[in-house]
């Protein structure tokens, strides 16, 4: 599938939906949808990225004491707007930077439909990062491919800082498992 080939993928179960659509939204609907998904995208980083302190003055030692305190908070109240938003099922996805991969076993999504998409990366972070675009592939096995359409070259590269965050972290969690 084009989700896999070559490149960092985003593997998982995440809660996802999609629907097909007559046609795509007009140009400036998608730069601001472009622009929504590029906030989400840096907000969802920040949240997963501790700071990060060399030396254990007393500056340091502080900052990592308030990091911790915002996180527990962040904690809190991502744990109440999960509660209260209605995420989609947890769906089985390959993501890259311009395409997403699914599982379609009714196979309603044929080559060239056009469908939007809702990924939300961060469970945490009830927001849904939302694409538009057309099915470029599609499988008897029950996959299809969602190549995105109106992705800025912004969005495309702050989802290849968070594929390559996450092999990073499979990676040392594979040495830390060894």
């Amino acid at each position: 599938m084009t989700a896999s080939s070559g490149g960092l993928v985003l593997e998982g179960k995440y809660p996802f939906c999609i629907k097909k659509v007559t046609d795509t939204p007009a140009t400036n609907e998608l730069l601001d949808l472009d622009k929504e998904n590029e906030k989400i995208l840096k907000a969802s980083a920040i949240w997963q990225d501790p700071v990060e302190v060399e030396e254990l003055d007393s500056v340091g030692l502080e900052l990592r004491r308030q990091d911790l305190k915002i996180s527990l908070l962040m904690d809190m109240v991502s744990e109440l707007l999960v509660r209260q938003s209605q995420q989609p099922p947890l769906e089985k996805i390959k993501l890259t930077g311009s395409s997403v991969e699914f599982q379609d076993e009714a196979h309603d999504f044929k080559l060239g439909v056009k469908a939007e998409a809702m990924l939300y990366i961060l469970p945490a972070f009830p927001r849904a990062l939302r694409f538009y675009g057309e099915i470029i592939e599609s499988e008897q096995a029950g996959c299809a491919v969602l190549g995105f359409h109106g992705t800025s070259v912004a969005v495309r590269d702050q989802i290849e800082k968070l594929l390559f965050t996450h092999h990073r972290r499979s990676i040392a969690q594979g040495h830390v498992n060894d």
